[in-house]
């Protein structure tokens, strides 16, 4: 049909060709205008392919990318719980370490508890005994027995002995080894007093003298009972369980 079109054309034109000429022309213009059309059509799909192949290779950055985030976010919360449970096994630990000083502490102070309680009720026994005895002397002063006063203070001596014993296995316990020193200080005075054998130009303490130092023992006596009492209280509760 192209042929018949180009040939009217080349005829009205008046143009010199016969049929098979014409025909041959139409043929190469059909030609040409075919591989036009197919190059027109090839550089159309390239196009077409190459916009595809573009999108498809940001499809797969937006999909690597969010891969990597996705890996990224798992790998911070893994992170994180691994730190925790980390951090939950050191408090564990910890925890069970101060469970067994505390163990340790709490089996010691019940030792140290059974081995001072006989210890201070002996010396707060030998301490009783003690203040009697200079208070038994005391009283023969004013009754004039010296004989019995002599007895007293040598039973009182014997006991002041004793209770100084005593001292030596409580120096373990700063305030409880001072006021046990006080008082063995306090009764040392006191059985100076009544054995006061005179001297040029001295007097003997009268009774208020001794009275006062008796009054002196018995209060570092006191001071060392509460002081052996709140000792043994604090040893028990340390012991005492939870």
């Amino acid at each position: 049909m192209l042929e018949f079109i180009i040939y009217g054309l080349i005829h009205e034109g008046d143009w010199d060709l016969t049929q098979p000429q014409a025909t041959l022309l139409a043929g190469v213009i059909s030609g040409v205008l075919l591989i036009a059309a197919a190059y027109i059509a090839f550089h159309g799909q390239r196009e077409q392919r190459a916009a595809e192949r573009l999108m498809h290779e940001e499809q797969m950055d937006e999909q690597r990318r969010k891969a990597a985030s996705d890996l990224e976010a798992a790998r911070t919360q893994l992170t994180e719980q691994l730190v925790a449970q980390r951090q939950q096994f050191l408090d564990d630990i910890d925890a069970k370490e101060r469970i067994r000083v505390h163990e340790m502490q709490r089996a010691a102070a019940l030792m140290r508890h059974a081995e001072l309680q006989p210890i201070y009720a002996n010396a707060l026994s030998v301490r009783d005994a003690l203040r009697e005895a200079l208070l038994s002397a005391h009283r023969m002063v004013e009754f004039n027995q010296p004989a019995m006063v002599q007895q007293r203070i040598e039973e009182a001596g014997r006991l002041s002995t004793q209770l100084d014993g005593a001292s030596i296995e409580l120096s373990a316990s700063l305030e409880v080894a001072a006021l046990d020193a006080d008082l063995i200080r306090a009764f040392n005075q006191v059985i100076g007093a009544f054995r006061w054998m005179g001297g040029p130009g001295t007097t003997p303490p009268t009774n208020a003298e001794r009275k006062q130092l008796l009054d002196a023992s018995y209060l570092a006596g006191n001071r060392l009972r509460n002081a052996m009492r709140s000792e043994l209280e604090g040893l028990s509760q340390a012991g005492l369980p939870e």
